[in-house]
């Protein structure tokens, strides 16, 4: 672990290069971002895709919707980008062993884990999602967007179902290259 605190310079201002080195520094400071666990699944032909995503975040409350962030070289990419269509579902903190088994296991094993079923709906863009039934919430979208960007894609998808289980809300998050779990480090304060 790197203890010195002089900056590392990543772009050069005098000729707009970027120095070698910045890829792994970048990556290192991303490290350091905890995010929520979420399962990206999807259908497409007949075979079901699955994917660790913690670069997710919701867009806007009118319509409902959210992003992913996907990288083209993901067994999933493909198939979410034809497909059109994918659930979002936040693990909580105790299905760790699912979110550790999807990140680990290669694309045809990672349903192994989990209660997963299939969506039956009438907008039939949607139906055969696969959803997880140990998921904390799952969001069933639509693919309205893609913008490309270097290595990866970012999906705007409109919720069009909602799935959500306990009331209890523990999600297991990701921060430093391990799952844990939301310690508040202060006591709510209620207005």
């Amino acid at each position: 672990m790197r203890t010195d605190t002089t900056p590392i310079l990543i772009h050069s201002a005098d000729s707009g290069r970027i120095l070698p080195g910045t890829a792994d520094a970048f990556r290192t400071m991303c490290r350091g971002i905890g995010a929520t666990v979420a399962l990206v699944a999807t259908e497409y032909l007949g075979q079901r895709h699955l994917m660790v995503a913690t670069s997710t975040c919701s867009v806007s409350f009118d319509p409902p919707s959210l992003l992913i962030c996907v990288n083209t070289a993901a067994s999933s990419y493909n198939a979410v980008r034809a497909r059109g269509a994918f659930s979002l579902a936040i693990l909580p903190a105790s299905a760790d062993d699912i979110g550790r088994h999807v990140s680990q296991l290669p694309a045809e094993q990672r349903f192994a884990r989990g209660d997963w079923n299939s969506l039956s709906d009438v907008e039939s863009i949607l139906d055969g999602l696969p959803w997880l039934a140990d998921a904390q919430s799952t969001a069933f979208c639509r693919v309205e967007q893609r913008f490309d960007y270097g290595t990866h894609s970012v999906f705007i998808g409109r919720v069009s179902s909602l799935m959500l289980g306990s009331t209890v809300r523990d999600p297991l998050m990701y921060c430093q290259g391990k799952f844990g779990r939301f310690e508040p480090a202060l006591e709510s304060v209620s207005a």
